[in-house]
């Protein structure tokens, strides 16, 4: 009969959860008393079910001292390196050679149930740890939605500013004669003036306008938005 196999089927949560334990603390000593404590899980459940992924895959020795592998899997540089040197060490190059897409999620449960010989179950566990150590990738950092050994590379600054359209309306007291509407625009020395229809007794009013605009326009680009706005004030006036 074939002896059994077993592969890790430690928790995502658990692993991005003791990660940060080890960032603040890289001395600690794993224990399941630890373990229960900061993950809320009995010590039975932590020793049947973390201690020994972490073992397997070399981050701590039979004490619960972190192993280096450990201390460089804290590292955000170096967070791709242990991931791929973990896929080396615990998988076989079978398995590795397969899965070429990480999206193919059905076809490493697959595997999983029939090497491991495991049900549903644990195959998902199994699979979704491999899987997460293919990606390679730290929460909160672009995904390229391929396997990437290497920390992805931050998103793009954006490069849009805020142009302020600031409309002024002074006071329309007057019944015949309408005061003028100015625009003014930051940013810019130009001052755009529209007739006002008069109002009679209204009370003073200032309205802000905020126009987000891309710093790469031109000051052709410019003027035709303004010219929109300007257009579009005069119909609101007829």
């Amino acid at each position: 009969m074939a002896s059994e196999i077993s592969y890790p089927k430690l928790s995502v949560t658990n692993w991005w959860a003791l990660r940060k334990k080890f960032q603040s603390n890289p001395n600690i000593k794993i224990t399941p008393g630890f373990l229960a404590m900061h993950f809320e899980m009995g010590e039975d459940s932590a020793r049947t079910n973390v201690l020994p992924p972490l073992r397997a895959i070399g981050f701590i020795d039979d004490d619960g001292r972190p192993t280096d592998l450990a201390y460089d899997w804290r590292d955000d540089e170096k967070y791709g390196e242990v991931c791929d040197v973990i896929r080396r060490t615990v998988y076989p190059q079978e398995l590795n050679d397969a899965v070429i897409d990480p999206a193919d999620r059905v076809k490493v449960e697959t595997w999983f149930k029939n090497k491991a010989r495991v049900g549903e179950a644990s195959a998902r566990k199994m699979a979704a740890f491999y899987l997460m150590l293919c990606e390679a990738v730290i929460p909160g950092e672009q995904r390229n939605g391929k396997a990437n050994l290497e920390t992805a590379q931050k998103p793009k600054e954006n490069k849009s500013r805020p142009v302020t359209s600031r409309i002024e309306q002074g006071s329309l007291f007057a019944e015949d004669k309408p005061q003028p509407q100015t625009i003014h625009v930051s940013d810019s020395k130009d001052v755009i003036t529209v007739p006002t229809p008069a109002i009679s007794s209204s009370p003073n009013i200032q309205i802000t306008i905020q126009i987000q605009l891309s710093s790469e326009y031109t000051p052709d680009q410019l003027d035709q938005v303004f010219a929109s706005l300007i257009k579009n004030i005069k119909k609101l006036q007829e």
